[in-house]
C-alpha cells in the first residue's frame, strides 16, 4: 500500500492457535524505490505489526489476507493504488518477479495475460465456487527458481482496463493440484487462485485507521469505510485426487523433492489445524506427518513500479530466524549487499508506467512489450 504497511497472505505468517502471531519469528523486508533514493539504497522496513483477518480460515485458506505495518514506517511518498470493487478490467495479468537465490540477482519479469479465468477453477476449489469475485483464478505456472523440476504460481495480479490503466488487484493465496507434486517429469495440473485486495479495503482501514489509496473507474480515491467483509465458507471444501498448497512454496517444494528422493511412495501432505500453525499443504487423503515449516520464507510479491519515475520494488519476506529451526544456512546481511547492488545497477531515467516494460507472455505464446499507465500520472507515448 505504502512505505508504512502492505497487504501479505496470512499463510505466510507463522501462526499459533486461534490464528495468533508467533511473535518468536522475525521477519525483515527489504524494498528498494530506486526512484525515491537514487543512490539504490535498500530501505530496511521492519514488519513487527502483524493483523490477520478475523476470519481467516487456515484449513480452507478462506480470507487469506493479513496487515503488516512497520515499526520504522518512514515517511516516503510512495503509495499504490488498490483497484476498487468498481474498477472492471479486460485483461489479468500475472506477474512474478524474483531473485535467484545463488546469484542474488534479479531475473526478468514473468508476465501472463489471460481475458477471464479457466472454467476448471470451479471444478477444482469448492472455496473458489462459492466466492467466484473474491479470486482471480489461472492455470498457468512457471518454472521454480530453485529446481526447474518443479512449478511455480505467479505472485501478483494487475487488472487493466481498456484505456490501459493497470492497478494491482490480487495476491497469491494457494494451489490445487491434481495429483501429489509439484515437482518432477509427472507433475500434474495445476489451479492457483489469487485473493482479490478490493474486497478488504475495510479490513485495512480499520486496522490502519488512515485512508486508503485505490482506483475506481477513471480516477483515484480513497476509501475510508471499516466495514469487514469475509468470504463464504462451504460444508464440504475436499475434492478427490488433489492437493491444496500454500504459503512458503519453495520449501513445500524442496520436500517434495527430498522425499521423491528417498522414496518413490506418495510425498508427505498435512492437513492444517486451528490448534497449530497453518501448515504449507493440505490433501484429501494424506497423513498428518507435516511439511516442515522453513528457516526461510522468501516470497516476491510485486508492488506498483511507477510514481514519479520508476521503481524497481519487490517485497520480499524473509524468515532470518526461527527458533525451532536453526539448520538453515542464510546470510542476512549479504542478501541485503546484494539488493543493494541490484538496485545500483537498475537505476534508470525513464518514467516508465507499471509493471515495467516486460515481455509478454500470451496464450499464443507470442511476445511484445506493453506500456501501461500508472493511475496518478499520465501516460506518455
Amino acid at each position: 500500500m505504502n512505505m508504512q504497511s502492505a497487504f501479505v497472505a496470512a499463510n505466510c505468517i507463522d501462526l499459533l492457535s486461534g490464528n495468533k502471531v508467533d511473535t518468536t519469528t522475525t521477519y525483515t523486508l527489504e524494498f528498494t524505490p530506486t526512484g525515491q533514493h537514487p543512490n539504490g539504497t535498500a530501505v530496511d522496513l521492519d514488519p513487527r505489526n502483524i493483523t490477520i483477518h478475523p476470519n481467516y480460515d487456515p484449513t480452507t485458506f478462506a480470507n487469506n489476507i493479513a496487515i503488516v505495518q512497520f515499526s520504522n514506517a518512514t515517511t516516503d511518498s510512495y503509495k499504490a493504488y488498490i483497484g476498487s470493487e468498481k474498477y472492471t478490467g479486460s485483461t489479468q495479468t500475472f506477474v512474478r518477479r524474483a531473485i535467484d537465490p545463488k546469484t542474488g540477482i534479479w531475473g526478468d519479469p514473468l508476465v501472463y495475460n489471460q481475458i477471464s479465468d479457466d472454467s476448471s477453477c470451479v471444478d477444482g476449489s469448492p472455496l473458489y465456487a462459492a466466492n467466484i469475485p473474491w479470486f482471480a483464478c489461472s492455470d498457468r505456472t512457471i518454472s521454480s527458481i530453485e529446481d526447474e523440476q518443479c512449478t511455480m504460481p505467479y505472485g501478483i495480479t494487475y487488472t487493466e482496463n481498456n484505456t490501459d490503466v493497470i492497478v494491482v488487484s490480487n495476491i497469491f493465496s494457494h494451489s490445487v493440484v491434481y495429483g501429489n507434486s509439484l515437482c518432477g517429469t509427472n507433475r500434474f495440473t495445476t489451479l492457483s487462485y489469487y485473493t482479490g485486495l478490493s474486497y478488504y479495503l475495510g479490513f485495512a482501514y480499520s486496522v490502519l485507521k488512515r485512508p486508503i489509496n485505490i482506483y475506481v473507474s477513471d480516477s483515484t480515491e480513497t476509501w475510508e469505510d471499516s466495514t469487514i467483509s469475509s468470504m463464504s465458507v462451504p460444508k464440504n471444501i475436499n475434492v478427490s485426487s488433489t492437493m491444496v498448497v500454500g504459503g512458503d512454496l519453495y520449501e513445500v517444494e524442496r520436500n517434495m523433492v527430498d522425499s521423491a528422493h528417498a522414496s518413490s511412495s506418495e510425498v508427505e501432505s498435512a492437513t492444517a489445524s486451528s490448534d497449530s500453525s497453518p501448515q504449507s499443504t493440505q490433501a484429501t487423503s494424506g497423513s498428518d506427518n507435516g511439511i516442515s515449516k522453513g528457516a526461510k520464507i522468501a516470497i516476491g510479491v510485486a508492488v506498483p513500479m511507477g510514481v514519479i519515475i520508476i521503481i524497481i520494488g519487490v517485497v520480499i519476506l524473509v524468515h532470518i530466524w526461527k527458533v525451532k529451526r536453526q539448520d538453515k544456512e542464510w546470510d542476512p546481511n549479504a542478501q541485503a549487499l546484494n539488493l543493494q547492488e541490484v538496485a545500483l545497477e537498475m537505476t534508470v531515467n525513464e518514467p516508465y508506467p507499471v509493471p515495467p516494460p516486460y515481455s509478454r507472455d500470451d496464450a499464443t505464446g507470442s511476445s511484445a512489450y506493453q506500456q501501461f499507465k500508472d493511475p496518478a500520472m499520465p501516460r506518455k507515448d
